[in-house]
């Protein structure tokens, strides 16, 4: 009889752990409100930061239920800011210091599980000219940007195109 109680009682923490799972805010370059409800119309219970790691649950309706690291309820998050890492992605947005002497640095492509256009000029309206895998390290000068976009280059200077920096985590 202990046998069976001990098993019943794994299963039901068993099935409990995997109710939720890490998820990402999307990175948008703000914070995404957190709400007592699935929707807008539900009052804000906090904002999130976008690109921190959160716990979620089941979705409601196109609503994420969003727990704690300890797994009280908190509320509910859009499900279209709700990003699921590939491989793990950092809990924290990065760059590397690495600077050739000139200030070229290296910085983190947002990891949302594909791959971000790059665009012969600073907007959407430009002409794609390549892609870059989410998640991987593309190079830049501070301040070389204009606007919501942000140039990049290859490890030797040689210019590449225009990133929208909300995909980029500085």
């Amino acid at each position: 009889m202990k046998k069976i109680l001990f098993f019943l009682m794994f299963l039901c923490f068993a099935m409990g752990a995997d109710a939720q799972r890490q998820a990402f805010v999307k990175r948008e370059g703000g914070y995404t409100n957190i709400r007592r409800g699935p929707g807008t119309g539900y009052g804000i219970v906090r904002k999130e930061r976008d690109g921190n790691p959160i716990f979620v649950g089941d979705n409601v309706g196109g609503w994420y239920e969003v727990y704690s690291a300890g797994g009280s309820f908190v509320g509910y998050i859009s499900a279209n800011k709700v990003v699921f890492g590939r491989g793990g992605q950092p809990r924290r947005p990065r760059y590397d210091r690495y600077d050739d002497g000139g200030g070229l640095i290296s910085v983190q492509v947002a990891q949302e599980g594909g791959y971000t256009n790059l665009r012969n000029g600073p907007g959407t309206n430009y002409r794609i000219v390549g892609k870059v895998r989410d998640g991987s390290y593309v190079y830049t000068y501070p301040g070389d940007g204009t606007g919501g976009w942000q140039r990049i280059y290859n490890s030797n200077g040689g210019f590449r195109g225009w990133i929208a920096k909300s995909k980029l985590w500085f």
